[in-house]
């Protein structure tokens, strides 16, 4: 749900050193049916602000699996959308991101029967899209990395903001044309 407030630039990234990791993402690779899988997707339903994209692609198989798919679209647009911007806070020292093998994996595998939903229903997924960059104005980052092998430090954060808009139109019109000519 959008809240009609766009955040300002330096509005989406909070200091890293008061962020804490999202501590429900275990629960979350447990089976759908576990209570505590439950209690982890409603956490995550009520703030996904403080979840992390590996936390957002394991909420999205649930979803996927439980029929709910246009909200794992919205989910799996957003992770990907995510992805994008951590990895280009600091474009010069990507050597310190060894790739985001760890999540890279992960989301590839989880990831595509969600995104071949997506791109079977192309309006569906722009639709998702759409909500996913609004989302992403509106809200502010409050989770820590989660993936092992990613090194976020805050040098260079003054340019996070202005990079962080850039990402987010980027990967908008991207997408938009992805799914434009997967759809002809």
């Amino acid at each position: 749900k959008s809240s009609g407030v766009v955040l300002a630039e330096g509005e989406h990234f909070p200091a890293l050193s008061s962020l804490s990791q999202w501590p429900w993402l275990k629960e979350l690779t447990y089976g759908l049916e576990n209570p505590a899988t439950q209690n982890a997707l409603q956490i995550l339903d009520r703030d996904l602000s403080k979840a992390s994209p590996l936390a957002m692609i394991w909420a999205a198989q649930h979803y996927f699996d439980a029929g709910q798919q246009d909200k794992a679209l919205f989910l799996y647009v957003e992770l990907e959308r995510s992805a994008g911007r951590v990895k280009s806070k600091n474009a010069a020292a990507h050597e310190t991101y060894k790739d985001l093998s760890a999540y890279n994996a992960i989301a590839a595998s989880i990831g595509r029967p969600i995104l071949r939903y997506g791109l079977k229903n192309p309006e569906k997924y722009k639709i998702q899209l759409r909500g996913a960059m609004l989302w992403d104005a509106e809200t502010p980052y409050e989770y820590a990395p989660s993936v092992n092998d990613l090194h976020v430090s805050e040098e260079g954060s003054e340019s996070w903001p202005s990079i962080h808009s850039k990402v987010r139109e980027a990967y908008g019109s991207q997408m938009l044309k992805i799914v434009s000519g997967a759809s002809k």
